[in-house]
């Protein structure tokens, strides 16, 4: 799965046996790859839709994505690459987000979902098969300035943020947001988007300020720069595998 824009950026290192996927921080449609190498692209409903996070529950086909226009995340169910319908209509899970760039992570096991919000400085998670659309639970505020990347282990048990200001950091916590753990401080600029590789227990990452993709352990160890192209910001990045 892929995502329109004319700005969009797709890299694929040779050296891991993962890609990695970049997009710009908003996007108004998307695109998915059937198993005949057959390309079909999806319309949000709402044509001035602002998509800047989007994440996938497998077992259920379901796409749940945020849009900043109307300041919510929706869920979209039955969502495959061999649906006849072309427009993607969600329903909606949690009302009054931050108009502002945030990103989504899911948690396959409890079936909660989380959010950054930068404009509250926090992060929350709510369940998402509860029918009240203004529930949550804020989990991190303390000594959080702009909060962004998220991404979410949960076989592992950690919950994982990059916070943009006063200087960026990548920190890891347990699922209720306790037991923090700053893996990386130095030499960070603005991280925008984290991705996770549970199999290698690895961290990935994008910085906005510094033109990098990088990686480190979930311990904070072996970090690496994986790719550097100076003018080139990149905002997200996703990990998938491939055939090979």
């Amino acid at each position: 799965m892929h995502f329109n824009s004319a700005n969009s950026c797709k890299i694929d290192l040779k050296q891991l046996d993962r890609k990695l996927l970049t997009y710009p921080d908003d996007v108004d449609s998307l695109v998915t790859k059937g198993d005949e190498a057959k390309y079909k692209e999806y319309s949000f409903s709402k044509p001035s839709t602002s998509v800047v996070s989007m994440t996938v529950d497998i077992r259920n086909q379901s796409l749940y994505y945020l849009d900043v226009d109307t300041r919510t995340i929706y869920r979209n169910e039955n969502f495959s690459v061999t649906m006849e319908k072309s427009e993607v209509t969600g329903e909606r899970i949690q009302v009054g987000v931050s108009r502002a760039l945030c990103r989504i992570a899911f948690d396959w096991i409890s079936h909660n979902i989380y959010w950054t919000d930068r404009y509250h400085n926090w992060i929350a998670v709510r369940p998402v098969f509860s029918n009240d659309t203004l529930m949550y639970k804020v989990i991190l505020q303390d000594q959080i300035v702009v909060p962004i990347g998220l991404a979410v282990d949960p076989v592992s048990g950690y919950l994982f943020w990059s916070d943009t200001m006063p200087s960026g950091r990548i920190e890891r916590s347990n699922l209720l947001g306790e037991d923090r753990t700053v893996l990386i401080s130095d030499s960070v600029g603005f991280p925008t988007a984290i991705a996770i590789d549970r199999v290698e227990r690895r961290i990935y990452w994008t910085d906005f300020t510094r033109f990098t993709i990088e990686r480190v352990s979930y311990d904070g160890q072996n970090r690496k720069v994986l790719h550097r192209k100076n003018g080139q910001p990149f905002a997200d990045i996703f990990i998938y595998k491939t055939g090979n």
